[in-house]
């Protein structure tokens, strides 16, 4: 599999066969309940009204402060923090 070899990922070791059964068994996702923070979300975007408003966005600040409905959003990227209200 010589088109791995520039990926660091595999560098010092064998990349595994995509055909081989054990390799498929290895890559499948154990299913488990979801966080309930999803479920309120994906509940909250059904409520909200589908208009976004920008209250602020500064970009050299690289702030931004969304409005949907009574729900608020304050993303600050560069201290990586957001706040939900």
């Amino acid at each position: 599999m010589e088109e791995f070899e520039s990926f660091t990922a595999f560098s010092g070791e064998d990349v595994p066969d995509p055909e081989d059964v054990a390799t498929f068994l290895r890559s499948k996702l154990e299913p488990h309940e979801p966080d309930p923070l999803y479920r309120e979300l994906i509940a909250l975007h059904r409520d909200l009204p589908r208009t976004l408003e920008i209250v602020e966005a500064d970009e050299d600040a690289k702030r931004v402060h969304l409005r949907r409905g009574a729900a608020e959003l304050v993303a600050d990227f560069r201290t990586k923090r957001v706040e939900v209200r």
